[in-house]
């Protein structure tokens, strides 16, 4: 149900990656709800025009049956009247549910890695290489256990086909403030995210490099402790 993230992803976002034109880089001040819509529908209609492109070259025509989108968007209208008729309403909405789900999970990460970042336009529609400063890492051990490294993303757009094993940190690239699991939570808090994260951009753009910043250090542990005390209470009320 999300099939073209995968021609949209490798031919636009690893070529567009913090340029204007990429729908999948969050940008300044903008927040994880006007995001989300926004990449969403904007990666379907680029990998639209990707491919299009793409048989245009090869075969002088987008209307052919080797242009996959065709199959893409058919499958995104069969697989739920499928799922009814075998598994009935509730199976459907199960299925939905998690294709939901899949999908808002995997955009909440694209908003934290290049949020704010951005490359150098060198002439008009010319930008500079990708490099390892166009990518938010994060360097926490469980999170790139769980998550195959995905985190040290700086590396992954750099070298694009270097195996997910061997990725590794740059001190020279941005750093999120924490481990993608705070920070996809942080995040749904639009005034506190930015708070942070305009911070951590600036002493970036300041110091070419990442330095450690006590203040939003302190956000952020301020932040995991009024969480933890909700969940604590939430706990406490359900055993009662």
């Amino acid at each position: 149900m999300y099939l073209h993230f995968a021609i949209e992803h490798v031919f636009g976002h690893h070529k567009n990656v913090c340029t204007p034109i990429d729908p999948a880089t969050s940008k300044r001040g903008q927040s994880l709800y006007d995001f989300l819509p926004n990449t969403i529908v904007g990666q379907y209609y680029s990998a639209w025009n990707i491919e299009n492109n793409r048989c245009l070259k090869k075969y002088k025509t987008q209307y052919t049956i080797r242009n996959v989108m065709y199959l893409y968007t058919l499958s995104y209208m069969i697989l739920p009247i499928l799922f009814l008729y075998n598994y009935g309403f509730c199976g459907m909405l199960f299925f939905l549910g998690s294709v939901y789900n899949g999908i808002i999970f995997l955009e909440v990460v694209n908003y934290l890695e290049h949020y704010g970042l951005s490359r150098k336009e060198i002439s008009p529609g010319v930008y500079e290489q990708v490099n390892i400063t166009h990518s938010w890492n994060a360097p926490h051990r469980l999170s790139n256990y769980l998550l195959f490294k995905l985190q040290r993303h700086s590396d992954h757009h750099e070298n694009a086909y270097k195996p997910y094993q061997t990725l590794c940190t740059y001190e020279k690239s941005p750093q999120l403030p924490h481990g993608y699991t705070v920070c996809i939570f942080v995040a749904m808090y639009p005034k506190l995210w930015m708070k942070i994260m305009d911070q951590s951009l600036d002493s970036f753009a300041k110091h070419n490099k990442y330095v450690f910043n006590e203040t939003v250090h302190k956000e952020i542990l301020n932040f995991i402790f009024k969480v933890s005390i909700f969940i604590t209470t939430m706990m406490m009320i359900g055993f009662l």
